[in-house]
């Protein structure tokens, strides 16, 4: 149940919420409006299904809100006790995993935005930058796979953070520095009569070599006879760049720095903007103004 939970959490604050335009037909995006709500309507139709041992008079009640457009009530086909044909959602076996629905790049990719996000809110926190304020820049530094993960989703991290340009870097000796310390319980029993001496190599160990071992912790660093690796070394990361001009936040994987300057010329774009939204949201309160665009259907296409 607690993972049920935590999946309706990531649907409303992440998929919903990301897709708020696509799903609501704005833009450029109306074309793939019905692609969106088709999803959406078979993940709320099939959590209907799981919720129903659990909670058995609401997942009911949305079954019976989801079924009336359910393709299969006006066609009869499939099983009687298929989705949509059955008439209650307790008759609907509980679906079976398939594999082939996983697309590993997919989810690679958003467990990285969601990091990112999480980090530059963090940044914004420490300088209380409320987030309608948007941000010149913000720079992400990530092993080069996590950049590439994240560089189709360059729109919704601009989007979530506020801000107005993003760079995705791996390069992180411009950015960020390690220090490592060794981990006493682990190791310092092994290391005996030598953790003095070991301790101040660890100390002076570069950047470049602890960062390539906190990518690879299995890589190992030879200290006084003995190779150190994974949790016998404690590797912390920290900001290089200049705390006036910049604050960041750091995971183990990711280093997220936010450009806290106020830019006069991203100041006017966004007061601009806003201007053009207020005369948008007062044009479409006038009554005798007609929808530019068709209505959305709202026919799923269920596989």
């Amino acid at each position: 149940m607690p993972r049920l939970v935590e999946f309706i959490d990531d649907l409303t604050n992440w998929y919903i919420r990301l897709n708020r335009a696509r799903l609501k037909g704005q833009g450029s995006l109306s074309a793939e409006t019905h692609v969106a709500l088709s999803v959406l309507y078979d993940i709320l139709i099939t959590m209907s299904v799981l919720l129903s041992f659990s909670a058995p008079f609401f997942s009911e009640w949305l079954y019976q809100k989801l079924r009336g457009i359910h393709p299969a009530v006006a066609s009869q086909d499939g099983a009687a006790d298929s989705v949509g044909r059955a008439e209650s959602v307790h008759f609907v076996m509980l679906p079976s995993y398939d594999s082939s629905r996983m697309h590993a790049a997919a989810e690679a990719g958003m467990s990285a935005l969601r990091v990112v996000v999480e980090l530059g809110r963090q940044a914004r926190d420490r300088r209380a930058i409320a987030l309608k304020q948007p941000l010149k820049e913000v720079v992400v530094v990530a092993a080069p796979e996590a950049c590439s993960a994240l560089g189709s989703l360059e729109t919704y991290i601009c989007d979530e953070l506020n801000c107005w340009s993003l760079q995705l870097t791996s390069d992180g000796a411009a950015w960020t520095e390690y220090s490592a310390m060794i981990n006493l319980k682990v190791c310092g029993k092994r290391l005996g009569k030598n953790l003095k001496s070991a301790r101040a190599q660890v100390e002076s160990l570069p950047s470049a070599v602890l960062e390539a071992q906190l990518r690879d912790p299995d890589r190992g660093i030879e200290i006084c006879g003995q190779v150190l690796r994974g949790q016998d070394l404690i590797i912390k990361r920290s900001f290089a760049g200049d705390a006036q001009v910049y604050e960041s936040a750091s995971s183990s994987d990711f280093t997220v720095v936010c450009d806290i300057r106020q830019d006069q010329d991203v100041l006017e774009q966004t007061g601009l903007w806003r201007g053009v939204r207020r005369e948008e949201q007062e044009w479409d309160l006038k009554p005798s103004c007609t929808p530019l665009a068709p209505s959305v259907p709202v026919q799923p296409s269920v596989s």
